[in-house]
């Protein structure tokens, strides 16, 4: 879209903005999955404050109106999609279903993994051993088993249902740059506070960035929103992004859950306040930005701050 310098461009675009900001707001308090999403997270906020973790609740709601606020700009500064599928226009049901029991049997054999699965006794020992003999081995082969299950296995899978690659993402985007720019903001800003304070160090950074970039990043993003939500939006925008939100707040609550069987219920429900935001404001930016570019690196930034 370019902008017009005449005298009555400006009037325009604000009308447009306000318009698109009306429109938002009216279709969030309309949606009953705004309110399921809100709901659940406010359930696990109240596990946390039952469980004496007010600080955690307190630190990690902070973040909110900064989500808040970028997401509404990134809607009212993006223009509409061209076109919308329908749900006839897509798939039928049953390829729906068969594309979503991929999504499914995938994102819990990846959540089996990244939860250490259940080996015991003599396996994990060899596996431990293995790894650290190996390391290099160890974390090459960590890279390309996560490039298998969350990209080239539902790929394969897509184009079997004959799914094109621009459906799912695999295409240029509206403004990616631009929105990206503008979500790294309150990032960058947090990061020269740590680094400032001396709480966190740049050599530190970048290797956190660089395991994030190998481990997550474009792999969640294909899964949960180039798969899950692009199959789900014919059947309602809304519905889409609630349920890719929940799905991903979900699976990490799963991996959460493994990480400290000792404080279930309160590693769960810090994944579902901390994620869920996260996994709705990935969502809008997938949807608006038309690709998987500005959610994966907003995925690798997000997560080391989170």
């Amino acid at each position: 879209m370019t902008f017009d310098s005449s005298p009555t461009a400006a009037p325009e675009r604000q009308r447009r903005w306000q318009a698109r900001l009306g429109a938002a707001a009216v279709a969030a308090v309309r949606s009953r999955w705004t309110w399921v999403v809100v709901v659940i997270w406010l359930i696990a906020g109240g596990i946390l404050l039952a469980h004496g973790q007010a600080a955690v609740v307190k630190a990690k709601a902070a973040f909110l109106p900064v989500i808040a606020i970028l997401a509404l700009a990134t809607i009212v500064f993006t223009d509409d999609p061209a076109s919308v599928p329908t749900a006839d226009s897509s798939m039928t049901m049953k390829r729906l279903v068969v594309a979503l029991a991929i999504v499914g049997a995938l994102a819990l054999l990846a959540w089996y993994i990244a939860s250490g699965g259940r080996r015991t006794g003599m396996m994990a020992a060899l596996t431990l051993n293995w790894q650290a003999s190996n390391p290099w081995l160890a974390r090459s082969w960590a890279v390309v088993r996560t490039a298998l299950l969350f990209v080239a296995l539902p790929l394969a899978a897509m184009m079997v249902l004959k799914v094109a690659p621009h459906d799912l993402g695999l295409q240029p985007g509206h403004r990616s740059w631009r929105f990206l720019a503008l979500w790294s903001v309150p990032v960058l800003v947090l990061w020269g506070v740590r680094v400032a304070s001396g709480l966190l160090w740049p050599a530190r950074l970048v290797s956190q960035l660089w395991a994030l970039t190998r481990q997550r990043g474009f792999f969640e993003e294909f899964l949960f929103r180039g798969m899950l939500q692009s199959r789900l939006a014919p059947y309602g925008g809304g519905m889409s992004l609630a349920v890719q939100a929940l799905v991903f707040a979900g699976w990490h609550a799963g991996v959460s859950l493994a990480a400290a069987p000792e404080a279930k219920l309160v590693a769960c429900a810090v994944s579902v306040f901390v994620v869920l935001p996260i996994g709705v404001a990935l969502g809008v930016v997938f949807v608006r930005t038309r690709n998987l570019l500005a959610p994966s690196i907003l995925n690798v930034l997000a997560n080391t701050i989170a």
